[in-house]
Formats: structure tokens, C-alpha cells, sequence
């Protein structure tokens, strides 16, 4: 009875050692996934988001540098 009773501590021993482990497997893989959104996240903010602003300040540019060069070669129409 005492190797059996000794026998089943261990069980428990072991059910949750792993227990234990799993949790922390899924905590440690649910803080890599928050980190690494987190990281992308910045990322697109920081690099992306200049590029797109710099982009449309361009076309912006280009788009009233066309519209008065149009207003210059348009004739002048006397009233």
C-alpha cells in the first residue's frame, strides 16, 4: 500500500508538474503573440504611415503644380 500510495503522489506529482507546464507554455505563447503584434503594430505606425504621408504630399504637389501651370497656359479671356 505505501508504493502504491507513494506510487499515485507521483501521478499527482507529475499531473501537475505538466499542468504547471502547460500553463506557462500557453502564457509565454499568448506574450509572444501580444509582442509581436504589438511590434508590427509599431512598425507599420513608424515606417508605413511617413511613406504614405510623403506619397500624397507628392501627388498633392504635382496635382496644384499641374492645375497652375493649367491656370498659366489657359489664354487669358479679356471681359
Amino acid at each position: 500500500m505505501r508504493y502504491l500510495y507513494y506510487h499515485d503522489d507521483n501521478i499527482v506529482v507529475v499531473i501537475v508538474v505538466v499542468v504547471v507546464v502547460e500553463v506557462v507554455v500557453v502564457v509565454v505563447v499568448v506574450v509572444v503573440v501580444v509582442v509581436v503584434v504589438v511590434v508590427v503594430v509599431v512598425v507599420v505606425v513608424v515606417i508605413v504611415l511617413p511613406v504614405v504621408a510623403v506619397v500624397v504630399m507628392i501627388i498633392m504637389i504635382i496635382l496644384i503644380a499641374l492645375q497652375s501651370y493649367r491656370i498659366l497656359e489657359s489664354p487669358i479671356v479679356p471681359n
